[in-house]
């Protein structure tokens, strides 16, 4: 899966956020929607998402 796709699923209409927010860059983060979301596209529990 792409970039671009994760970040169109998280309901992002570009890549950027999602690639400042993964490098934790411009102050930019994942909120706890934005873990949940990415729990179920990757199909791992939040938990470890934060690990």
């Amino acid at each position: 899966m792409s970039k671009l796709e994760v970040a169109l699923s998280l309901g992002f209409t570009s890549v950027t956020f999602y690639t400042n927010a993964e490098n934790n860059k411009r102050g930019k983060h994942f909120n706890l929607e934005h873990l949940y979301k990415l729990s179920k596209i990757f199909e791992v529990e939040v938990a470890d998402l934060l690990a």
